[in-house]
């Protein structure tokens, strides 16, 4: 699945996938973000029932000096499509 905005004149566009199989059992969720059509950051998380267990960590994009978007690593653990967040940074205005 995907999802796709515009910040500034910066193209974001966000992919998602998950997944399940047997024979052992497993499950992964996996999130690219790509910035004017450059892949920019990516994570996966996943486990088997072997006891294997992948946590990757919170998916970033700097986008300009400033403004970034990002996935939170949370979303590996629920249901649904991901939560994508915008930041600022604290100017201390």
């Amino acid at each position: 699945m995907h999802a796709s905005t515009t910040i500034g004149t910066r193209s974001i566009h966000i992919d998602w996938a998950t997944g399940t199989g047997g024979g052992p059992g497993f499950a992964y969720k996996l999130v690219h973000i790509y910035v004017d059509g450059a892949l920019v950051d990516e994570s996966a998380h996943g486990g088997s029932s072997l006891g294997f267990t992948l946590w990757g960590g919170p998916a970033l994009a700097v986008i300009r000096r400033g403004p970034a978007v990002g996935v939170a690593s949370d979303w590996f653990l629920g249901d649904g499509p991901p939560t994508v967040w915008q930041m600022r940074p604290d100017r201390g205005e």
